[in-house]
């Protein structure tokens, strides 16, 4: 709540209550009339991320093509894994896990809630 959530035109279609309250709702969509009310429509990556650099944190919503432009940002990733076999026809891109740490963790039977940050390396300079 109070950040703002860049996703898709699929996905923000797909929300069952537009826009999602209490946050920004920001829109990448190469639809060049596509303007929802209640939402910020941007046409770049690049266009979207400049406009967040200045808050303090923004989420990503998916689709797939999102999460994979934005895995290549992120600092942190607040995951919910569902203890189910998926039926889904989108996943999530292939995370690199040697570049994440697991901070947190909260259990439950169906569901867990994780928390990872980015590993940072030193860079040693000669």
């Amino acid at each position: 709540m109070g950040n703002p959530c860049i996703m898709g035109d699929v996905t923000y279609e797909s929300l069952p209550k537009r826009p999602l309250p209490g946050r920004e709702n920001i829109v990448l969509t190469f639809k060049k009339d596509y303007a929802p009310e209640g939402a910020k429509v941007f046409h770049s990556w690049e266009d979207a991320l400049s406009y967040v650099k200045d808050k303090p944190r923004a989420f990503i919503c998916g689709g797939a093509s999102i999460y994979r432009l934005g895995l290549a940002v992120a600092d942190v990733l607040e995951i919910t894994r569902v203890h189910m076999n998926p039926e889904g026809d989108t996943c999530f891109p292939e995370i690199n896990w040697d570049e994440w740490e697991l901070v947190l963790e909260d259990p439950h039977e169906k569901y867990s809630f994780q928390t990872f940050k980015r590993i940072r390396k030193n860079k040693v300079q000669a």
